[in-house]
């Protein structure tokens, strides 16, 4: 009896080294993985030029002038950077723009996209996918949607060669190709133009 007591608390013992032990080795093998391996492997067929660099996920970045008035907010699900390429990819990016943070008229520019590309130097984006811009202007609130919107944030110039809507107040346009200058609120369209006019 006395030797069977004693042989019980070394049979705990070694089985609780063994469990420690185990531990151990799934930590080390956990700490020694790259974060890579513990996100979903994208499927989709990419070539050696296009291969992802790096990346990173959930961001917000912000930008200011020199005054200390910002300037832009953008936030995206996903940032990539291809290997030989500056730009950067953006999933489901969502920009702000402040067209003239020197006043006090608030006015913006918002931008909403499936994916997009900003340029190495943040001044321009290219939006894709189901794009939305709501533009607030001095005294009006305009909407353009469109599959694909590039968006100049050093001249404030939004541009398409892709069929869009304009919505305004009490109205819409619908075309081919937009430029919009956005600090002088001025619209020019063409190309297979048609309007819509609401009455009040």
């Amino acid at each position: 009896m006395g030797s069977r007591s004693e042989l019980l608390p070394m049979i705990r013992q070694s089985f609780v080294i063994i469990i420690m032990l185990a531990i151990v080795s799934w930590f080390l093998i956990v700490w020694d993985s790259s974060p890579q391996s513990f996100l979903p492997v994208d499927k989709t067929k990419t070539t050696a030029s296009d291969s992802i660099e790096s990346y990173m996920t959930g961001v917000t970045s912000r930008r200011f002038s020199e005054s200390g008035g910002e300037l832009f907010l953008l936030s995206s699900t996903r940032m990539e950077v291809f290997s030989g390429s500056s730009a950067l990819k953006l999933s489901e990016p969502k920009f702000l723009s402040i067209i003239d943070a020197s006043n006090e008229e608030n006015k913006r520019a918002s931008f909403a996209a499936n994916w997009g590309f900003l340029s190495d130097d943040g001044t321009f984006f290219t939006l894709n996918g189901d794009v939305h811009a709501v533009i607030t202007g001095s005294k009006n609130q305009s909407k353009i949607r469109s599959e694909l919107l590039n968006y100049d944030s050093k001249n404030m110039l939004i541009s398409t060669s892709r069929p869009f809507t304009l919505s305004m107040p009490n109205s819409s346009i619908s075309g081919d190709s937009l430029t919009a200058d956005l600090i002088n609120e001025v619209f020019t369209v063409s190309e297979r133009l048609k309007a819509n006019y609401d009455a009040i």
